[in-house]
């Protein structure tokens, strides 16, 4: 999911504004070639990450014109919140139910 996604780019870059500076490099946004090379480089495998292929992750940032921009970035990532570290809380699993014994 996007915490998952949002925790590995914070810990390898240091914050969700610095992994979009990474992913820009000085320009206002980016495309879909740039987010592939990017994930080769960082060694995320969003699949395993998220349960989604990149594909889809980045149709989910992107604009209309197929790239990703600042604004579609932090509405991508809106709501993840932060912990006292600076890295973006997890969500808490539900408990799993102990297998029943048969009688």
């Amino acid at each position: 999911d996007r915490h998952a996604l949002a925790y590995c780019l914070v810990k390898k870059l240091g914050s969700l504004s610095n992994a979009f500076k990474y992913l820009t490099s000085r320009q206002e946004k980016f495309s879909k070639v740039t987010w592939e090379t990017a994930l080769l480089v960082l060694h995320l495998h969003v699949v395993l990450l998220t349960g989604r292929n990149k594909n889809e992750i980045f149709q989910e940032m992107s604009e209309d014109d197929q790239t990703v921009t600042r604004e579609s970035w932090d509405l991508y990532f809106a709501g993840i919140e932060m912990d006292g570290e600076g890295l973006p809380r997890l969500p808490v699993p539900p408990p799993t139910q102990p297998p029943t014994q048969p009688p």
